[in-house]
């Protein structure tokens, strides 16, 4: 994987296909070895629902934010 296209905790992502396409959240677990990562957020359109958690390939992740120092 190129370094620039590595994710890091807590980054805030999109998963942006497939089944998930509205889902959004932060990486919680990161391996970018095999190009996966655990992302805890909400579905888009139940913005008042409980947090899930997916585990997705970094192909399908968009990253929208980066972590605050």
């Amino acid at each position: 994987m190129v370094k620039e296209n590595e994710f890091s905790e807590s980054d805030t992502v999109r998963v942006k296909h497939g089944a998930f396409a509205s889902f959004v959240g932060k990486v919680v677990k990161v391996d970018n070895v095999s190009g996966r990562l655990t992302v805890e957020g909400r579905f888009e359109a139940e913005p008042e629902s409980e947090l899930h958690a997916l585990n997705v390939s970094c192909s399908m992740v968009e990253k929208i934010g980066r972590p605050e120092i």
